[in-house]
């Protein structure tokens, strides 16, 4: 797979499993460590070596905005379509795309579309994920990535490849019902070759007791092939419908297309939901990463 030419961030989102603490503020600027999610997801960006970053938000998150201005000190770009800020204390640039209305990352991706190139490729970088004891699961990713390899010389390439880790029955609650990956490992490589997804269900994840699976780590990068199957959901979908990116990669591997996963090192936590963010906050404590 060709390097992505950006990242994006999606977070446009309401935020409804956090109830009452999203009312006031977005999910993005919930802190962690003393850091906004949002910041944790930039600076995995940064970490991995990606200066372009396309932000898909909301009208209806100007704190947001704001904060980022101030934080990341951005300055407009004086360049081509759209909203483009350059931070004067990174090495980042960050383009603004808007999503009038939250239906699922499929849609918050065709946001970004036009920024994405072609044939369009992206790093997609979820904004409620932290980590603790490794670099970020994007920079693991990529690092692997770049590595190159027999992965990276096949045709087309993989549709996607994710980055994951395997989650045991204990820990389970404290992530989202969605993300489970089966299938295999490669012995050479040590990546997960992606024959099912497990369908998003609402709750917490539970496993059977002694038991463990491979979880996306809140990071993947995304191919042409999964552009193609996108807008093919993208068109045939009635107007209002929510657009998730389950049955993309659902159809991709009914189509016979590779998707797969580099297990990452280190503790990655989804604090999107109240289990994850109280776990969150529990290992920063444990890490001593409060400063």
């Amino acid at each position: 797979m060709d390097e992505p030419v950006c990242a994006v961030i999606p977070a446009a989102g309401r935020g409804t499993r956090h109830g009452p603490l999203t009312r006031a503020v977005p999910k993005e600027l919930l802190p962690v460590a003393g850091r906004p999610l949002v910041d944790w997801a930039l600076e995995a960006c940064v970490q991995a070596g990606l200066e372009r970053v396309v932000l898909v938000t909301s009208p209806a998150k100007p704190l947001l905005l704001q904060y980022l201005r101030e934080r990341w000190q951005l300055a407009p770009l004086m360049r081509g379509p759209g909203a483009a800020l350059r931070s004067r204390t990174h090495p980042l640039e960050l383009e603004l795309a808007v999503q009038p209305r939250p239906r699922g990352l499929v849609d918050a991706l065709w946001c970004a579309r036009a920024a994405l190139g072609e044939p369009p490729r992206c790093a997609l970088v979820l904004p409620d994920w932290v980590h603790f004891g490794a670099p970020s699961p994007l920079a693991q990713l990529l690092a692997e990535v770049r590595r190159g390899g027999r992965l990276q010389q096949q045709g087309a390439g993989p549709a996607a490849i994710f980055a994951c880790f395997e989650l045991g029955a204990e820990h389970a609650p404290r992530y989202g019902n969605c993300g489970l990956l089966g299938g295999e490992r490669e012995p050479a490589s040590g990546w997960l070759r992606i024959e099912r997804l497990g369908a998003k269900a609402s709750g917490p994840l539970r496993l059977a007791p002694g038991t463990s699976a491979w979880r996306s780590a809140g990071a993947v990068l995304l191919g042409p092939a999964f552009f193609a199957a996108a807008a093919r959901l993208y068109q045939s979908a009635p107007p209002a419908a929510e657009l998730d990116d389950g049955p993309v990669f659902q159809e991709l591997l009914r189509r016979g297309e590779q998707l797969w996963g580099v297990p990452v090192r280190g503790l990655p936590i989804d604090a999107g939901n109240p289990r994850g963010y109280a776990a969150a906050h529990a290992a920063a404590l444990e890490q001593d990463a409060i400063p």
